[in-house]
């Protein structure tokens, strides 16, 4: 039926560290060359955004589309001047960018037409993906089940995500790197 045709994906990455984002990002672009990838990034820590966000900007570039939410501040208290705008304003020129609050990623998301989203952070973020995964759902998508993952590690400290998801009409194949928190499958 048409209802596999189109499959929009959805991951939650550990990925808080310049150089982690930028490998996670890339593979997914490999993964999904000709599809839209979309990435909601919390900062973890005022310190590491402080003296990373350049490099911050620069892995999230290679994104299509960025919204940042507010730093997690863990252990740490708010240090002045140091918010994630400093991100937002490093990322390369003509990205689709945009600053928003947790509260509101929900109602942000049910604007927008989403193709490969995944949530990036070691803070709280991972904490909104069941309500991201109803509000994708919302637009008429349908979720698959995704059975259990396998991992296995590979050179240049990759972790790699290999399963097969199966359902009545077809056999779909991915790998994913880097700790993935959670992966979803939405078809319409």
């Amino acid at each position: 039926s048409d209802v596999y045709k189109r499959q929009v994906v959805f991951l939650s990455d550990y990925a808080h560290h310049p150089a982690e984002i930028a490998q996670s990002v890339k593979s997914i672009r490999d993964l999904y060359q000709d599809k839209k990838i979309t990435a909601i990034f919390q900062p973890h820590l005022y310190t590491r955004t402080r003296d990373f966000y350049k490099e911050f900007a620069n892995s999230l570039s290679l994104l299509d589309e960025v919204i940042l939410v507010d730093i997690y501040p863990a252990r740490e208290q708010p240090i002045p001047g140091v918010t994630s705008q400093l991100i937002y304003d490093n990322l390369r020129p003509g990205i689709e960018k945009c600053m928003c609050k947790k509260e509101d990623i929900l109602e942000l998301l049910s604007q927008k037409q989403i193709e490969v989203l995944i949530t990036l952070g070691a803070g709280d973020i991972d904490n909104y993906v069941p309500e991201i995964t109803k509000q994708l759902t919302i637009d008429n998508y349908r979720s698959i089940p995704v059975p259990p993952l396998f991992l296995s590690y590979y050179p240049y400290s990759q972790f790699i995500v290999n399963y097969q998801l199966i359902t009545s009409s077809s056999t779909t194949k991915l790998s994913m790197i880097k700790f993935c928190r959670s992966i979803v499958f939405l078809p319409i």
